[in-house]
């Protein structure tokens, strides 16, 4: 290896590293900033002590056996959804229509997301392409002598040029564009999950419903079931007009279109 091949070599792995480490301040950030602004987080004494801490911090990676974990909780999850939408209809048809908004929403930034990535991906492989050009031109004008070594140069330079552009193009789109599309695509996600969660306390509150009807056919349990039913009935509204009005709050000024 050469000194220039070792200086572009050198010069590349200091600007991948730069790109990834802004992607990863900036992701940081963006959890930091939900935290703190939480209305519940933003008072915990843990959050403060782990902001105003000036030293070192070290997280244990997750294993083999979490990420197992949290690939079967997903498969459930999406298995959950189907059922319940095939089973348990909604009784409210605002709910019902921010379920399908939602869904709609969700599938739109998934394509955005993959496209994105895809066209980050592309722009990489021409600025590695850019790297193999240019150093298949430098060698020419080392080895040639003649008086085409000055132009083998100048075009080496060039392309030279144009991969710093193309890689610089493509750490932007992937810190602007694809994680922006991606973070929304989780935050959807997320407010999907919270109707999933009312549908099932909607068929446990059904299912409690027809038990009560049963005990009062037989005139027993029924100060059983009727607890039930009310403790149904109180985490429905808790969880889902305090947390899913706050989400339609915050998300309010969004609309449902295709980025790509």
């Amino acid at each position: 290896m050469t000194k220039e091949e070792f200086t572009k070599m050198k010069q590349e792995l200091e600007a991948e590293y730069l790109a990834t480490f802004k992607k990863t301040v900036a992701m940081h950030e963006v959890f930091l900033t939900r935290l703190a602004s939480h209305l519940v987080f933003r008072e915990d004494p843990h959050l403060h002590v782990f902001l105003e801490y000036d030293q070192d911090l070290c997280a244990r990676p997750k294993g083999k056996l979490q990420q197992l974990g949290g690939l079967v909780k997903s498969i459930g999850s999406t298995t959950d959804q189907y059922y319940l939408n095939a089973t348990v209809r909604d009784v409210n048809d605002f709910f019902e229509q921010q379920m399908n908004s939602l869904t709609e929403y969700n599938v739109q930034l998934k394509d955005a997301t993959a496209r994105a990535d895809k066209m980050t991906e592309k722009h990489k492989e021409v600025a590695d392409s850019y790297i193999k050009i240019s150093s298949g031109l430098l060698q020419l004008a080392n080895s040639d002598n003649g008086h085409l070594d000055k132009f083998f140069a100048r075009v080496s330079d060039f392309f030279e040029r144009s991969r710093k552009v193309e890689s610089r193009v493509a750490s932007d789109q992937d810190l602007k564009l694809a994680d922006t599309l991606r973070y929304y695509m989780r935050d959807s996600q997320a407010a999907k999950s919270l109707l999933v969660r009312r549908l099932k306390c909607l068929a446990s509150y059904e299912n409690a419903n027809r038990a009560l009807e049963k005990a009062r056919h037989k005139n027993k349990e029924i100060h059983a079931v009727s607890n039930i039913s009310i403790h149904v009935i109180f985490v429905q509204q808790r969880l889902f007009i305090i947390i899913f009005s706050k989400y339609i709050f915050r998300h309010r000024h969004l609309k449902f279109k295709r980025y790509l």
